[in-house]
């Protein structure tokens, strides 16, 4: 995981003029939330929400898809 985030780190940080540390992508990360709507009494479906610009850019670094995270 260190040899993926400390380079995205490093490159986003002097493209976007930022500081953003480790602890900031988790913090990013902990911020998706995934709801279950209940429709009616026996559907059910659940929503991943759109992510944000940097969330996107996390899940494309580990080639995650939001959508294979649903249940």
């Amino acid at each position: 995981m260190e040899n993926k985030i400390y380079p995205f780190l490093k490159n986003y940080n002097k493209l976007n003029k930022t500081h953003l540390a480790f602890n900031d992508i988790i913090e990013e990360l902990k911020n998706i939330k995934m709801c279950e709507l209940k429709i009616g009494q026996t559907e059910k479906k659940i929503v991943f929400p759109d992510l944000n610009p940097l969330q996107k850019e996390i899940f494309q670094l580990f080639n995650l898809n939001p959508q294979n995270m649903i249940l």
